[in-house]
């Protein structure tokens, strides 16, 4: 909400897409640190960005939306003079703001609580509710954040010979080197079918998993020989997931 209100009409598509990519980063970073260091040098390492985060909100202004519909006609222009260049002319944005500050009124004024219910059951919000409802429970469900924590478990049933912690560095340094990339081609790529490709991938990925752990209680001598496979597959589920993860933000 913080960008959306702040940052220029123009570049806001993009810069709400941030908040995807700092969280892949961040994820991947923490991930790295773990191969080196313990979780109690993680954990007093991770309140490093929560304390920098609170001094830093303390030095900025209140979004100029929330000023204007507050009253504070001069805060806003204030607050959006520290957002814009100084050569920007900000008169325009500021009247827009006002503008759609005194639609919202009169839409307030002029609608009872009944027009409101009757608005939220209409088609027209329930259809693109639903749908990004079903999106995003459908990719918060499919388990991969829980087996992300089981990764190391995963190596070692699977009797592979590589460290089990090589296992989180590895899908670390992917995530992060991927976050590098994606700005690029996330404007230059439709949302829908990559959206759509990345998450299928992902489900053929985990399926193979599960194939693999099926025949490996079945023959795990037979299975020895493919022991690599859940790595090599939580690898591609992960740089696939920072992928779909950012174009979900777009549906």
């Amino acid at each position: 909400m913080y960008i959306a209100e702040t940052v220029h009409p123009d570049i806001r598509a993009s810069l709400t897409s941030l908040p995807g990519f700092a969280f892949s980063a961040g994820l991947s970073i923490i991930w790295i640190l773990g191969y080196f260091w313990s979780y109690v040098a993680i954990a007093y390492v991770a309140t490093i960005p929560s304390i920098l985060l609170l001094v830093s909100f303390c030095f900025l202004p209140e979004t100029p939306y929330w000023l204007i519909e507050n009253g504070q006609e001069d805060e806003a222009i204030k607050s959006l003079t520290f957002f814009r260049q100084s050569s920007d002319n900000i008169n325009d944005e500021i009247n827009e703001i006002q503008q759609l500050h005194l639609e919202k009124e009169a839409d307030k004024s002029s609608k009872s609580w009944t027009w409101t219910f009757s608005r939220f059951c209409s088609p027209t919000f329930l259809k693109p509710f639903s749908c990004i409802g079903v999106l995003s429970t459908l990719s918060t469900v499919n388990g991969n954040n829980v087996l992300a924590n089981y990764i190391t478990e995963f190596m070692e049933e699977a009797g592979s010979d590589i460290d089990p912690s090589v296992g989180p560095f590895a899908i670390g340094i992917l995530r992060l080197t991927i976050v590098g990339i994606v700005p690029y081609f996330v404007q230059k790529m439709p949302p829908r079918p990559s959206f759509t490709l990345g998450f299928g991938l992902k489900g053929l990925f985990m399926a193979l998993i599960a194939t693999f752990y099926y025949f490996n209680d079945i023959d795990p001598k037979a299975a020895k020989m493919f022991n690599w496979t859940p790595l090599v597959m939580f690898i591609l589920i992960y740089g696939v997931r920072t992928i779909g993860k950012d174009y979900s933000s777009a549906i």
